[in-house]
């Protein structure tokens, strides 16, 4: 459940062998400079007792914090697919009592099954990576604490845990094109009224197309106009209603009178 390997460490250290455990990769080869974000759930979530193994709620309460954050583009990731084994190849052998009908047509002669050597499974798996440098800014901008594994990731990438990720300057950006540009939050307040779906869209962004429209590319801020054209074109803004005239014959001025005590 890594991406790349930092460089070997000079002496590992416990927390180093306790995330290769869980995270499947080899500690000799030191610290990951990305992991994904299954691992990192792993290894934030409070370590859970000997006889609690797999995926405890803690652990599925990260990775799903993780998710969102990442689907609103508030945790900066990168994506790869692979074709991973999901099954090795397998010798099946009916016996005796194995019915026909259980047994693949093509594997039987005369309605007797035969053994016959399954070949391997695969399936496309796509992983989401996140580097230390982008967890820590992000852990920073909502005030999270890293666990003690998370820290020593931390130190083993020269990232000091606490601090904001530094992003580089945007290339001087015209005028017009920065005033489109707003933190999420801005953008969700001053569109709230007119997009009642605004926060639902954010989160699920990376399926629904909304990042793939109107997302700077920048940590947490988003192109305004083009996100409100997205939802404009998926009927998801409120239509204006005019104003309703007052219904009378006459076609004057109309003066309103106030009794006086």
């Amino acid at each position: 459940m890594t991406e790349r390997q930092t460089e070997r460490p000079n002496a590992p250290t416990l927390e180093l062998v306790q995330a290769a455990r869980l995270c499947s990769f080899k500690a000799d080869d030191g610290w990951p400079a990305a992991l994904s974000l299954e691992c990192i759930a792993w290894l934030q979530a409070p370590q859970p007792e000997a006889s609690r193994k797999g995926w405890t709620p803690e652990r599925r309460d990260q990775l799903q914090l993780l998710k969102l954050a990442a689907d609103a583009g508030e945790l900066n990731i990168s994506e790869t697919t692979a074709r991973e084994q999901v099954a090795p190849a397998e010798v099946r052998t009916p016996d005796r009592f194995t019915p026909a009908a259980d047994w693949p047509k093509r594997y039987t002669v005369g309605g007797v099954p035969y053994a016959y050597e399954r070949p391997e499974q695969y399936r496309e798996v796509t992983r989401r990576w996140v580097t230390a440098e982008a967890l820590a800014a992000w852990m920073h901008q909502h005030g999270g604490a890293p666990s003690g594994l998370i820290r020593a990731w931390f130190t083993a990438c020269g990232v000091q845990a606490g601090a904001a990720q530094q992003e580089p300057a945007p290339a001087a950006p015209t005028p017009e094109a920065s005033a489109d540009i707003a933190k999420r939050a801005a953008m969700v307040e001053d569109l709230r009224q007119e997009w009642p779906s605004i926060e639902a869209d954010l989160n699920d962004a990376s399926r629904n197309g909304l990042r793939e429209a109107a997302y700077t590319g920048t940590h947490g801020f988003w192109f305004a106009d083009k996100a409100r054209e997205w939802a404009r074109q998926r009927g998801k803004l409120r239509r204006s209603e005019p104003p309703q005239a007052i219904n009378t014959l006459w076609s004057g001025a109309i003066r309103r009178h106030t009794m006086k005590g």
